[in-house]
This record gives structure tokens, sequence and C-alpha cells, in this order.
């Protein structure tokens, strides 16, 4: 594997790492990159003659770029800095080939600054390059084993059908076109490539005609164009995913969010063999807050709840807004014991200490909250697991509310049936055992 990193008035030689991207990521999307899409190309100025083209290319002397490979010394390729094609964006490339190969790609294409370019010599080893560094655009060499099959695999590839594929069908001379196989040939081989998952095919003298040098490079921005707009749509998604899982306005997880996620979680701790516990929580007398004070105070005192959840759980325990004034958590590795005093807590927290609405306005709130451990017999989106947190939350409510209940998930089915109530917690009865215990910052 070779690699080329290009910079404007200095030689520089940059050694990437390979890596595997994390299992969770389909695309490479370079979020940090800011693109102005009113930004016209830049064409390359048009020669008058083919000698001026070749003079241009034997002689470049003010910039240059390096490729390395293990145990070799950096061969210098020049390139000019005021011919050099201008690219509108920040992209990598992979030239597949033989050395003279990727030379005479790389002097047609005349990298820029903002171009990252690797060389890798065919096209076995240029997969598992491709896999870890996921290139935006490929330039590949026809001429070799395996190019239809990298083509098909990219292809096909979930995670890599967004690169841009060009094939090369490199020629030696103009003249020879016609000599070294039909048109119909050509036009045969260049259908099958297309057909695999190549988005392009181009028979071109690299070395002596400028205008194959031209149709090379406009090929590349063409690619890179599409790569640019591919960026664009993965943000626009990212930022879509985001506003649709997200509350605005207590800025937890929604409960469309926790209806993904649950089933998840669910997976999870069975797969691991782990405890998995539910939390939900109601505003105490919610609709008075609205009633008396109006729908701003009321979104305030949410904002305030929401903050002083956040602030007080384990980073590995997810809230959500389930609707209006109740929340549900997700309490990960927890049983039924551990959650319900983790339960208890919050209310303490919420119930001891005022919230500061403004300046002139504070108010007490309380909440009352109910449990429930994942069994072996729930169903796996957890419809059965959320209804007993539900039901031991209404429980609560109805009992004079400030509360939680709960029911211990360790005992049989029988011992279920015949237990007359729930295990009952109120706000007094668990002040003195929270006395003890590290205070978290209240919010």
């Amino acid at each position: 594997m070779k690699q080329v990193s290009s910079s404007s008035g200095s030689d520089v030689a940059e050694e990437i790492p390979k890596g595997v991207l994390p299992s969770n990521r389909s695309v490479k999307c370079h979020s940090s990159v800011d693109i102005d899409p009113e930004t016209p190309a830049q064409r390359l100025p048009i020669r008058d003659s083919t000698a001026e083209a070749l003079s241009t290319k034997r002689s470049m002397p003010s910039s240059s770029a390096q490729v390395t490979s293990p145990g070799s010394q950096p061969q210098t390729l020049r390139t000019s800095a005021d011919e050099r094609y201008k690219y509108s964006m920040d992209a990598s490339i992979l030239i597949v080939g033989r050395d003279e190969f990727c030379q005479s790609i790389l002097d047609a294409i005349q990298p820029s600054a903002n171009l990252t370019i690797e060389t890798a010599p065919d096209p076995k080893e240029a997969f598992p390059l491709i896999q870890a560094q996921q290139p935006d655009l490929i330039i590949v060499l026809s001429r070799q084993p395996g190019v239809l099959d990298l083509c098909r695999t990219i292809r096909r590839n979930n995670r890599l059908t967004w690169m841009y594929c060009i094939v090369v069908e490199s020629l030696p001379s103009a003249t020879e076109i016609a000599e070294l196989q039909p048109i119909e040939a050509l036009l045969q081989k260049q259908s099958q490539f297309l057909m695999e998952g190549a988005d392009a095919f181009l028979a071109l003298d690299l070395f002596s005609v400028l205008a194959h040098m031209q149709l090379l490079q406009a090929q590349v921005q063409a690619g890179l164009r599409r790569v640019q707009s591919h960026r664009e749509i993965v943000r626009a998604n990212d930022l879509l995913s985001a506003i649709a899982l997200s509350d605005p306005l207590t800025e937890l997880n929604n409960r469309r969010a926790f209806e993904w996620e649950l089933p998840r979680q669910i997976n999870n701790a069975r797969e691991r063999n782990a405890p998995l516990s539910l939390l939900m929580l109601d505003v105490d007398y919610f609709k008075s807050i609205n009633d008396q004070y109006g729908h701003l105070v009321g979104d305030r005192a949410l904002k305030l709840i929401s903050a002083r959840l956040r602030h007080n759980l384990r980073f590995y325990d997810t809230p959500f807004r389930y609707g209006g004034e109740e929340f549900v958590i997700i309490l990960n590795n927890t049983a039924a014991k551990e959650a319900l005093r983790i339960g208890q807590r919050l209310c303490n927290l919420i119930a001891r200490q005022a919230f500061n609405i403004d300046d002139q306005l504070e108010l007490t709130i309380t909440v009352s909250a109910g449990t429930a451990s994942l069994r072996p017999d729930d169903d796996s989106k957890g419809i059965s697991f959320l209804r007993r947190a539900d039901q031991f939350l209404l429980k609560a409510k109805s009992q004079g509310r400030n509360r939680i209940l709960s029911a211990e998930d360790n005992l049989s089915e029988t011992q279920q049936e015949s237990r007359d109530e729930p295990e009952v917690r109120t706000v007094s009865e668990q002040q003195d055992e929270d006395e003890n215990l590290p205070q978290e910052n209240l919010q």
C-alpha cells in the first residue's frame, strides 16, 4: 500500500493508520467540513496543443507530493501550484494499479491541498483499505485481476455503496486505440463494468492527450460532487433523526425514542442475562400548576424537573419524556430492589428542594412513581413490562401521591398472586436512610 498527502509549497509525507470503523457506522460523513453549495466548480484552462500539455506535465517546479510505502524511500511527484486543478471539497481518493498507472493519474488530476490520496497495487490489497478508510472516490485500472469483483463487492455492501468508483482503461497512445481493441469490444467492456457497479468507465491516454486528462479531471469533479451531495443528505438525516427522537421542551429523549430503545435494551439484557428495570414518574397535581399559574410556568417546571432528573442519574440510565408530565427511565443492569431505591431517591430529590420558576415564584413539587423489572415471560417489545410499571404508578397516585410502588421480580407467580399489596415507600420513610448517603447536586 502506498499513500500520498498533498500540501502547497512543501513536501509532506503522512502515514494514515489502518483501523476498523465501529459496527454502528454505515457511512463516512465528514461532518466538520463546511461546504458552500454556491461555489462554482473551477475549470482547467484549455490548452492549444498536446505538446504544451506534455511540456507542462514534465516541468512542475512549484510544489510536490510524496508517495510512501513501507521499507522504501519517498518518491517525489511534481505538481504545479499555478496550474493545479482546484477541487471544491476535502476528500480522499484511492488509486488502485501499478506504479506507472498511479503516477499518470496523479499527474493528470493534479491533487490540491484538500485532497488526501492513497495508492494500492491491486484490488486484493485495496479492499481491506477500502473497508477501513472508506475513501470518497476510487480510481482503478481495468487491466488487472479482480477489478470486476471489487466493483461488485463495493456496490453490494451497504456501508460502501456511496463511494464513487471510476474504472480507467489506460491506452498507451491515442493513435493505437483502434489497433488495441475494436470499439465494439471497448463498449462491451464499458457496459460490463457499469453493470457490475462502477460509476464511470473511461478509456484514456494519459501520457499524450490533454483532452483525456481534462476528461479525467471532470469525472473526478463529478464524483466529488456526488459525494458532497451524499454528505449533505447524511447530515440532514442526522439532524432530522435528532429532532424526531428529542423532546424540544425538556431536551430529553421522547416517546418515539423510548419505543425504539426499549426493545433493544430488552434484547441486550436477555443476551447478557442481566437485570433490567423501568421507572415511571408522574408529576403530582400538575394540572393545578397550569390552571393557577399558566402553561408557561408549567413548561418551566417540566424543564427544571427534567434537569434535576438528568443530573442525578447514573451515566448508563436513560430518561425519556413519555408524555405530558410523565417520565420513564430505563435502568440498565438494575434489579427490583435497587430500582425501588433509585426511584425513592429521585422522588426525594424532587420533593425536598423547591423549584425557582423565576425571581418571584418558587414551587414545591412532588412526583409519584412505579417500578417494574424484566421477567422471562415479558414480550420482546416491552409492552407487558411497561404496563406493570404504569400500574404501580397509578396505584401510587391513588394511594396518596408523593410515593413509589414496586413489586420484587424474584418472587414466583404464586407468591405474586398471593401478595396483597406491592411494596410501598413514601418520602418520609426514606429520608432517614438518605441522610447517610452522598448527596447529588440538586438542579
